[in-house]
């Protein structure tokens, strides 16, 4: 009867780490979908973003 338990007890652990494993994958998903939402309306190119980026590291790291 113990083992019983034990066999569904490693079930739902699997389980809920599969579930924990597609529910990131999703969360990933809309925040890249919401990223691009919000590059499209303030107008923002990837190449600008790329620039802002190499000015941060430029002064955080040269300086």
């Amino acid at each position: 009867m113990n083992s019983f338990y034990c066999q569904v007890t490693i079930k739902i652990v699997k389980y809920s780490q599969m579930r924990s494993k597609q529910s990131g994958f999703l969360k990933l998903i809309i925040f890249i979908i919401v990223v691009l939402f919000l590059i499209k309306y303030f107008n923002v190119s990837v190449s600008d973003i790329l620039d802002w980026f190499k000015a941060l590291f430029n002064i955080a790291f040269f300086n």
